[in-house]
């Protein structure tokens, strides 16, 4: 006791000097020691945890390839020291002695010592945690912008970086929303746009960038296309303003998107292409390129432009040193090149093609450049530009060279096909060394491919070229001083010709698609020697012009897609080498034309209607080098037979004995010659012999790379393949495909002893006596065998029982890459070892419908460890019902695994597993040995045995799993389970202790982006029980469906892993009752810190049982702010849809769709929630409540909706719901406080587009509401549920809208639409506007517009006319209705009508353009004759897509004797017709027409349209004899009902 007062007193007397203050804090230290150090241990967790976040967001950051922060970097490593500082002082020994010492009293000196570091350190603490607040942790690395761009072909250019930071400062500028660059040809506008993209992505200025090039024929459809296909997106609707709509909602998605538009010549309206801008969209921002300011400043109203000059000297040298490479150092050469560069006057496009012409070119070569450039003064710098083009024109290396790319040129064109030009080049004779056409193109090729190194012609898919249009200028400008040219634009409407005296000078007539309405009578062109015509799609009946025959020394003549009857003219034309007739219709050729004795090329594909070609004539061309007859239908003769058809025979391509290249088909075998050996010269052919094959449209001949196809349907046993000629094709084709052969037992060696050589591509099926691919038993040293095959189809064969008998030859299969098997009942497995070794390159696997198969892999001995197949990406099983294993065991074994671990795929990124009746998947041992960590997608189908997917260990396993797919296994009932558990192996003892707790620090699927769960009716987890924090972490997409004992989705343990979930569906699960478990949760062990959820679409629907969306307040622990799609359909049970303090913080919403629930308000109050709350949603466009009975208001009590930018509103069947608040009213006072309207009209109703009224929304703006005003906004309204028998259609309504272009009833007991009496057909303000008329579920309907009514000004106007399930209309068009500018009409489940038009009222639609009948069962024909005998002529001019689908009883087209006319069809739908045997009786005129559509996929031609549909009905009958299994090949056709 006494050392413990001495202790004190001189404790005392050494503090006696501080103040009562300092010596009260030096006594709070050894007072509260305790306390100090339990707060400080909370302080250092605090930062741990804090530093935890932030280090992940680092890590994130990071591996986007940012950079971080110098103070967040410097943050981070303080936080550790102090930590490290603060553990080390809560370590320290000294609180043993501040606890316990000298005689159990506490070391009072120690414990002062120790306390008040605490506290400095807590202040230090605190100090780190106020600092840890930042905006921004990261930023991009500059190198990232100055290097990247190099590795991909751009030069960072000093202008043109100071030029990129100048428009993305003005596209960062809120007031501006569209921005213009211009400049001249080549100055590299293109690249520049290029790289503003790259750069705009990058720094994070916009999430999505889209880019088109417009040219200078825009077309509309195109341009939407590019865009589309940058935002992966498709189209659902066809018509121009539908397309456009779903751009413009598609665009207005994006909450930052720059839309480039490149290359503009004149306006483009933005409304019509779909592009919102402006107060429409502000985060759209848009960037336009042009070579005319006005046409920026004038036509586009760009708000802020940017001339884009031309290089300075210093980036110009930057850019020629790079392009011409090292040869511009050599001392010798860098004075020159550096004049040279000079003289290429700062234009990249010159710069780089002058460079590279000169690239390793000797001195004097540069020396010559250099004196060609100086010899133009400084005129104008367009004459500079041509002359530095001109140089690497006249760089060159041939005369050859030059004479192809100036032709290129002539025409006038930015791309264009290969095959014209080739003609055009032969047909004008200036391939000097060829003197047949194959070589002629193999040397076109290789000059093609040298202009494209030149930079003379741009890159380019193999059959086309590209030009740059200042080349193509250049070119044209070369072309023309020498010969001398007349041409157009493409597509320009040629009215009147030049005067003779232009004509006189030309050496050269160039109209490329050009629209011309006559030839004129004679050409006065003496420098004109024709040599080469083509022309497109003219009307030549009944045959060409007489002046035709005196073109004695043309060459070429091209008359691809015209009207031909008698051509007997052409044969008078003996100078004559390439004729191409493809895609005419022509229906015989003229004996005459044997008469051309010099022709080389006769192009026939797709002359679908030729029936006749007479006899000898093909014989008669004996110089004959190329025939093209593709998808032509002809009667071949047989030798032999008795038929005196006078038509030609396949013999007479005997005397053909220069032919390199044919194309042909024919439906019989039976007619092909024996021992024809001209087919061993041959050294491009497509051939197809039989019934079954389809000849690409896209076909035409004259292809640029050799292709030697064969395909043959010997149903018929015409021992073909055993003839010596046919022989000679198989044995060099390179794609064959044999279906049903006969008496051939083994490919190999029955059909080819050399083992098919050349054979790339081969498909065997539908055969029932081919046992074996290969079969060598009995050969002593077999031949190698199909050496070069790549891809091996085995489909419907059914007797096969092996792929190879007998030893395997040597190399066989070595470059196989693609492996399908299909319907071969009797294969018992797929590969044997020894062969599996031989197939290195094999990347592709699928095995289908083979009902024997255990094992792909056969022949396995135990010492083999490993079966390695080193490239296979893709594997695809499906109904395959006995297969054990890819590699069955020697022995039994319970519970085999699919995949075991001897078979190693090391680059397998695809598994798709479907009707698999194994019991496990994998192999739980040692997973990583077979090397399946590169699996991306997994997809696992009706594996009715499985009764879970993964083990723990093969889960952590698959790291770079991307997609999972589940469906339709019925015994599985969890995803995920422990090891050792459903039989899955047990771990050793030793072993088990690890296992539990490295359970929880392994990721399981780190990197799965997509899960989809559906039909799994046993299934009672989606989940691991224990997941480590990073599992799932990358889940974008979630869907579930008809899952019917989950309960939940997402419970609380698995939510904040789901981070980055931006898209969850959920469906037909009848038992789920909460989708987020969030009742009572607090994120993260309870820290303060909300996690912020990425999910932006939510989708719910028939969830019957459904109680909560989130089962509590999720605002406690997360943040769901970003949100933008909610939609809940079906949800019964479900009472309301969010807690109104979670809808307070949607302000990225966009989109409410609610049907058919029992809510009673969308936003449930809750303890979060104001008392007057102000629901604020500044991005909702789209809100639409559908038959919600019991909804009476957004939310309970009173509150206030403010939506600035609503555009839709659909409410349907929402009787306790007010939609509207009435005007000038206190509705507080006037309605409970439950029944809050949604909407005011002052608001809503003048500021929207698109208006949907019921019939009590309309009854009440009419009673004053609008007080008479007008409406300028709204251009498209619905009106609907008039249930009234008694209500007249409310015309005088529609007055209002003075802007109304669409309109739409529905679901209403209208008997007419429009009727003389009706307000509205006096309007005309408002009827002249009106170009869309939609009536959907109209059962009183019989007319829209009464017979003999005076309502012409109403429907003038109405472009697309769209009727359906209007049960009682009597006819559609009325014969005193005019509608001359409908252009579309569609009619659907209209049952009472019997016929669409009648014959008279044909002239009533003058430009119709798109006809669609549907699902009308009563319609017997589509144009009723008002008198049979009449056989006059009828015409659809603009008819272009015609669709007849599910008609039962429809017999014709028309019934009477008219004549038809369809001279731009080209789409024709005859879908579930069953009683349609003729189109017409009269004769048919569609020149356009060569297929008809029997469902979306497969199409028919026998060519003629009546003959077609009548080998349709023939086709139907046998069918019906002997039914298809597959509903599928009966009807294709889907009912469209469109919502009301």
């Amino acid at each position: 006791m006494d050392v413990i007062m001495g202790v004190i007193t001189n404790f005392a007397t050494k503090t006696a000097e501080f103040t009562v203050e300092a010596i009260g804090r030096q006594f709070g230290y050894i007072l509260y020691y305790k306390g100090n150090l339990t707060r400080m241990t909370t302080d250092v967790q605090r930062v741990e945890g804090i530093k935890d976040i932030l280090q992940h967001n680092v890590d994130e950051v990071r591996r986007n390839g940012e950079e971080i922060e110098n103070i967040v970097q410097n943050w981070l490593n303080t936080v550790d020291n102090t930590v490290a500082e603060a553990n080390e002082l809560i370590d320290s020994e000294g609180h043993a002695k501040a606890q316990c010492s000298m005689r159990h009293f506490p070391n009072l000196c120690t414990r002062h010592q120790l306390s008040r570091k605490m506290i400095k350190m807590m202040q230090k603490i605190s100090e780190l945690v106020a600092e840890g607040s930042f905006d921004k942790i990261s930023y991009r690395a500059a190198s990232q912008i100055t290097v990247m761009p190099f590795g991909r072909g751009y030069e960072a250019l000093e202008s043109r970086t100071s030029m990129l930071n100048e428009i993305i400062l003005a596209l960062k500028d809120p007031s501006i929303f569209i921005v213009g660059v211009y400049g001249m040809g080549g100055v590299g506008k293109t690249t520049l746009m290029e790289e503003l993209s790259w750069k705009a992505k990058n720094d994070g200025s916009f999430s999505t960038i889209v880019m088109a090039t417009i040219t200078s024929s825009p077309n509309l459809e195109t341009i939407r296309c590019q865009i589309a296909e940058a935002l992966d997106f498709k189209f659902n609707k066809k018509t121009e303003e539908g397309m456009a709509r779903e751009l413009r909602d598609r665009i207005t998605k994006e909450k930052r998107i720059l839309v480039i538009l490149d290359d503009i010549w004149g306006r483009l309206d933005l409304t019509e292409l779909g592009v919102p801008f402006g107060n429409d969209h502000k985060g759209c921002k848009l960037v336009v390129t042009s070579r005319d300011l006005n046409v920026l400043i004038c036509e586009m109203r760009t708000q802020k432009e940017f001339r884009l000059e031309v290089l300075l000297e210093e980036d110009s040298w930057k850019l020629f040193e790079k392009m011409a490479g090292d040869v511009v150092h050599e001392f010798n050469i860098k004075p020159i090149a550096i004049k040279v560069a000079k003289c290429c006057a700062g234009l990249p496009l010159l710069i780089v093609t002058t460079a590279k012409a000169l690239r390793k070119k000797q001195v004097s070569n540069w020396k010559d450049a250099l004196n060609e450039l100086q010899r133009f003064d400084q005129e104008g710098l367009h004459k500079k530009v041509y002359s530095t083009l001109e140089l690497s024109f006249n760089c060159l290396e041939s005369e050859e060279l030059k004479l192809l790319f100036l032709l290129i040129g002539s025409f006038g064109l930015d791309y264009r096909y290969t095959g014209p030009i080739l003609v055009c080049y032969w047909g004008l004779g200036l391939f000097r060394h060829s003197h047949k056409l194959a070589d002629a193109r193999i040397r076109f090729n290789r000059l093609i491919n040298d202009l494209k190194a030149s930079s003379l012609l741009l890159e380019s898919e193999f059959d086309r070229v590209r030009i740059h249009d200042y080349v193509r200028d250049m070119a044209k400008s070369i072309a023309c001083r020498t010969r001398p040219t007349y041409g157009v634009k493409r597509y320009t409407k040629v009215n009147q010709w030049p005067g003779m005296d232009e004509l006189r000078k030309c050496h050269q007539i160039i109209l490329p698609w050009s629209y011309i309405y006559k030839l004129p009578e004679k050409l006065k062109c003496p420098e004109l020697k024709l040599k080469v015509i083509s022309l497109y799609g003219m009307m030549f009946a009944p045959s060409p012009p007489t002046s035709l025959c005196l073109l004695t020394k043309l060459q070429t003549l091209v008359l691809t897609g015209c009207v031909l009857e008698d051509i007997s003219i052409v044969a008078e034309l003996k100078s004559l080498e390439i004729l191409r007739l493809e895609r005419s219709d022509i229906k015989e050729l003229p004996k005459e034309i044997g008469q051309l004795n010099n022709l080389r090329m006769l192009n026939l594909t797709n002359c679908s209607a030729l029936r006749f070609i007479p006899a000898n004539l093909i014989s008669s061309l004996t110089c004959l080098e190329e025939l093209y007859m593709g998808n032509c239908f002809i009667q071949w003769d047989v030798k032999g037979s008795n038929d005196q058809s006078k038509n030609a025979s396949l013999e007479e391509l005997r005397s053909l004995s220069h032919l390199t290249a044919l194309d042909i088909m024919t439906q019989d075998a039976s007619v092909w010659p024996r021992d024809l050996l001209v087919f061993e010269k041959l050294e491009r052919y497509n051939i197809f012999v039989g019934d079954m094959w389809k000849w690409s449209l896209d076909w035409s001949g004259n292809a640029s790379e050799p292709a030697r196809i064969l395909k043959l349907n010997d149903s018929r046993g015409s021992s073909i393949l055993l003839d010596r000629g046919f022989n000679s094709l198989l044995n060099s084709a390179e794609d064959m495909c044999l279906a049903k052969i006969h008496c051939v037992r083994n490919v190999l060696y029955e059909l080819n002893r050399g083992g098919f050589p050349q054979l790339k591509h081969l498909r065997l099926q539908d055969s029932t006596e081919l046992q074996y691919i290969i079969n060598s038993t009995g050969w002593v040293h077999p031949y190698p065998a199909l050496l070069n095959l790549e891809t091996l189809a085995l489909q419907n064969l059914f007797n096969l029982e092996k792929i190879c008998h007998g030893p395997i030859p040597i190399q066989s299969f070595v470059k196989l890459k693609s492996f399908e098997v299909k319907g071969c009942d009797k294969l018992k497995n797929l590969l044997r070892y020894s062969l599996v070794r031989d197939l290195p390159q094999l990347r592709e696997i699928k095995i289908a419908d083979c009902q024997m198969i255990t094992e792909i892999i056969s022949e396995v001995d135990k010492e083999i460890d490993k079966i390695i197949f080193p490239e296979l990406c893709s594997l695809e099983l499906e109904s395959l019902p006995r297969l054990v294993s890819l590699c069955a065991p020697l022995t039994q074994c319970i519970h085999v695994p699919l995949i075991d671990q001897k078979v190693v795929m090391p680059h397998l990124e695809l598994l798709k597993l479907s009707n698999i009746n194994c019991e496990k998947l994998w192999d739980d041992k040692l997973l990583s040995h077979s090397r399946m960590q590169n699996l991306k997608s997994l997809t696992m189908d009706k594996c009715g045995s499985m009764r879970y997917a993964f083990s723990s260990s093969v889960a952590r396993e698959l790291v770079n799993l991307k997609s999972l797919k589940i469906s339709n296994c019925q015994m599985l009932e969890d995803i995920f389970v422990s090891d050792g558990e459903f039989g899955s192996l047990p771990l050793p003892p030793i072993l088990e202790t690890f296992e539990i707790c490295n359970s929880n620090d392994e990721d399981l699927l780190p990197m799965l982006e997509t899960f989809e769960i559906s039909h799994m009716e046993h299934l009672k987890s989606v989940w691991h029980n224990q997941l480590a924090p990073n599992s799932f972490c990358k889940l974008k997409q979630l869907k579930i469906q008809f899952c019917n004992k989950l309960s939940n989705i997402v419970p609380s343990n698995v939510l904040d892993k789901l981070q980055k979930l931006e898209t969850m569906t959920v469906t037909d699960c009848p038992n789920l009752e909460v989708v987020f478990e969030t009742q009572g949760l607090k994120a993260d062990g309870g820290r303060q810190i909300r996690l912020d959820m990425q999910l932006k679409t939510l989708t719910l629907k028939n969830l019957p049982m459904l109680k909560h969306i989130w089962s509590g307040n999720p605002n406690e622990s997360f943040k769901f702010q970003n949100i933008f799609l909610l939609k809940v359909i079906e949800c019964k049970t479900l009472n309301h849809v969010l807690p109104l303090s979670m809808a307070k913080e949607l302000q990225h919403l966009q989109e409410i769709y609610i049907e058919e629930c029992g809510i009673e308000f969308i936003a449930a109050h809750d303890e979060l929630a104001d008392t007057y709350p102000i629901l604020i949603f500044p991005e909702l466009t789209s809100l639409s409540f559908r038959d919600l009975s019991q909804l009476r208001s957004f939310s309970h009590g009173l509150h206030t909706l403010d939506c600035p930018v609503l555009r839709h509103v659909d409410v349907l069947h929402c009787d306790k719901l007010v939609l509207f608040k009435p005007k000038s009213l206190n509705y507080q006072e006037i309605v409970p406080v439950d029944t809050v309207p949604l909407l005011s009209i002052e608001k809503f109703v003048p500021n929207t587009r698109e208006l949907i009224l019921n019939r009590k929304d309309v009854t009440m703006l009419c009673n004053g509401q609008l007080n008479g005003e007008l409406i300028y906004r709204v251009t498209a309204l619905r009106l609907r549920c008039f249930h009234d028998e008694a209500d007249k259609f409310p015309s005088g309504f529609l007055q209002k809208f003075i802007n109304l272009i669409m309109l739409k009833v529905t679901c209403s007991s209208f008997t007419y639409i429009f009727s003389s009496g009706s307000e509205c057909a006096g309007h005309s303000e408002t009827t002249m506007k009106l170009r869309i008329l939609v009536l959907v579920q109209l059962d009183n309907l019989e007319f829209i517009c009464e017979e003999k009514s005076e309502v012409q000004s109403v429907i003038q106007n109405i472009e697309t006319l769209s009727v359906h399930r209007c049960s009682r209309l009597k006819n559609i068009v009325p014969s005193s209705a005019f509608f001359e500018n409908l252009e579309q009409l569609e009619v659907v489940n209209c049952g009472g009508l019997e016929y669409i038009m009648k014959s008279s009222t044909i002239t009533n639609l003058p430009k119709l353009r798109k006809l669609c009948i549907d699902f009308c069962e009563k319609i017997e024909v589509i144009v009723a004759s008002d008198d049979e005998n009449d056989a006059s002529e009828l015409s659809f001019m603009k008819l272009g897509y015609l669709r007849l689908n599910n008609l039962p009883r429809l017999r014709s087209f028309c019934k009477g004797r008219h004549d038809f006319k369809f001279p731009l069809l080209r789409t024709l739908f005859v879908i579930n017709c069953p009683m349609m045997e003729t189109f017409s009786n009269g004769m048919l005129n569609a020149p356009k027409l060569i297929e008809v559509r029997v469902t979306p996929q497969d199409d028919r031609w026998n060519g003629d349209l009546n003959t077609t549909i009548k080998k349709i009905a023939v086709k139907r009958v046998v069918s019906s004899c002997f039914p298809i299994k597959d509903s599928r090949l009966i009807s294709n056709g889907t009912k469209h009902l469109p919502p009301s």
